[in-house]
């Protein structure tokens, strides 16, 4: 892998409604991911994540700003005109897991817990 990569996550010309749902269901679902995320966090150490708590906030202010948009937007009778880019890049090297052998062999995580784990 290149040190950067970018991938094009949405790009196209949607009604309001079709901007609803593209945005609304990746904005729900970064939702969820950081709602269980929390939950696991008090779970397993009696507190939420501090980076969960902050993101969730974020994704909550972002979730309406879309949604007033689409509000207005949409008496309008104009299409959206929607790209998205994610840029990727390598971080710092990760420590290894304790116990390792707890995790399943590499090429054995089904796909739906892969969109779990998102």
């Amino acid at each position: 892998m290149n040190s950067t990569e970018n991938v094009k996550l949405i790009n196209g010309v949607f009604t309001p409604d079709e901007a609803k749902e593209v945005l609304l269901t990746l904005l729900n679902h970064k939702i969820n991911f950081h709602r269980m995320r929390n939950f696991s966090s008090e779970e397993r150490l009696g507190e939420p994540d501090p980076a969960s708590t902050k993101r969730l906030a974020e994704l909550y202010k972002s979730r309406e700003q879309v949604l007033a948009l689409l509000d207005r937007v949409n008496t309008s009778g104009h299409k959206l005109v929607i790209e998205s880019m994610v840029h990727i890049q390598l971080g710092e090297k990760m420590e290894l897991a304790e116990n390792p052998s707890s995790l399943p062999p590499q090429g054995e995580i089904k796909e739906q817990e892969l969109i779990q784990l998102w």
